[in-house]
């Protein structure tokens, strides 16, 4: 239970609207301490008017504690 990893796919796409988006992101944690988790998260936007037509990644990561 030190290790996870979590995958998503989400997009938008509009009737009324010529642009459409989709998001794959991977997101690998790992449990530092029983109340300690390090995130990391990986987005991959595909080209979308919003974004001014081009593909966008996004990094992140977080440190999260419980208590």
């Amino acid at each position: 239970d030190k290790i996870g990893i979590t995958g998503r796919v989400s997009g938008l796409d509009l009737d009324n609207a010529a642009d459409a988006e989709t998001e794959f992101t991977i997101s690998p944690s790992y449990a530092l301490a029983d109340n300690w988790l390090i995130v990391s998260e990986a987005k991959f936007i595909t080209a979308s008017m919003a974004h001014g037509g081009e593909d966008v990644q996004q990094f992140a990561l977080e440190s999260l504690i419980t208590f």
